[in-house]
């Protein structure tokens, strides 16, 4: 029963290594968090459907993000490698190619999407106003790719040297900056103007580059330079650069693949709430006397204000937003785990 002997001194640095790593992505976690408890706090006829198009820019962010940002993995893994045959030069070769590699396809990837965003989302709920709420924080969110792949890529060039609390201080930081921009942009605080939603999605944008801002500081010192040769010309290489994506690119599929299954599962849950409408058009009372002759030739009759109102209004997405809130307590359980498993 040797397999059970219990080792003191290496569980210590297995702790002492991952504590920071789990702080740090709970910290992030909770900028999600955030979004979804401040905008929860809008009027009824923003935040219900608020909720249920964070979920779904959610999704998105992390289908076009997580592929990219599985080039983190790889760093992680390429460069602890190299450390720990003590080749540090190398190590940092490993984060020069992938940095330059994730921010240029991070930005490919980025206007990809945006040109696409209005013309897919659609099929992803069939509310309105979760549409109109979640393309605007989506454009938000999806601007921070970058900024979120390349800090990623710093994060686990870090975590492979075993510098994990570096990235626990930017996590750390940039959810102080989204809860104060998110307090001041949703509700419209002092001079900033109120933006509901969309305010949301601004300050979590920031949020990404101030820890983009502190991963580039801290790889910046004249001693991670001199050691690394971080941001040393003649480092480019393609060997490395394929090495580190061959290495992360499964992840990243299987990053995107749980994203497609989660957002098939949004579909289904917007199905259900598209119900809960039709069920209150039929129960109108005039619904007995339209057709759709009458519809096709002056909508405006039938569906007056009052009727939306009835009906849209009084109906909002509610299982969507419910499955949002069930989303982010099973994310913030999960990523415990995870972390500790970094």
């Amino acid at each position: 029963m040797s397999f059970l002997k219990f080792d003191r001194t290496l569980s210590k640095r297995i702790l002492t290594l991952a504590y920071p790593v789990t702080i740090a992505m709970l910290t992030q976690t909770a900028i999600n968090l955030v979004d979804t408890i401040m905008v929860g706090r809008l009027p009824a006829e923003y935040s219900i459907a608020g909720q249920g198009a964070i979920m779904i820019s959610l999704i998105l962010l992390w289908a076009v993000g997580g592929l990219i940002s599985s080039m983190g993995v790889g760093t992680q893994a390429v460069s602890a490698r190299r450390f720990g045959e003590g080749k540090a030069e190398e190590a940092g070769a490993v984060l020069n190619n992938a940095a330059f590699v994730a921010g240029i396809v991070s930005l490919i990837a980025t206007v990809a999407v945006l040109l696409t965003l209005p013309y897919f989302f659609p099929y992803l709920h069939p509310s309105d106003a979760v549409v109109r709420f979640g393309v605007e924080y989506s454009t938000y969110r999806l601007l921070g790719v970058f900024s979120m792949v390349l800090t990623i890529v710093y994060k686990g060039f870090f975590d492979g040297i075993g510098e994990t609390k570096v990235h626990m201080k930017a996590a750390i930081a940039m959810n102080v900056v989204n809860v104060v921009l998110n307090y001041c942009l949703i509700f419209g605080i002092g001079p900033f103007p109120q933006l509901y939603v969309a305010g949301a999605g601004i300050a979590s944008l920031i949020a990404t580059f101030i820890g983009l801002a502190i991963m580039l500081f801290y790889s910046s010192k004249k001693t991670m330079r001199s050691r690394f040769g971080l941001y040393k010309r003649g480092t480019l290489d393609r060997s490395v650069s394929w090495g580190v994506v061959k290495v992360g690119i499964p992840g990243g599929l299987a990053t995107v693949f749980l994203m497609a299954g989660f957002a098939m599962f949004t579909v289904i849950v917007g199905w259900l709430d598209e119900d809960t409408v039709n069920a209150a058009i039929h129960a109108l009372p005039a619904y007995a006397s339209m057709n759709v002759q009458m519809f096709a030739l002056d909508s405006s009759a039938v569906w007056t204000p009052e009727v939306h109102r009835l009906v849209v209004d009084a109906n909002p997405p509610v299982l969507t937003a419910a499955t949002k809130l069930i989303m982010d307590i099973m994310m913030a359980c999960a990523m415990t785990c995870m972390a500790f498993g970094q």
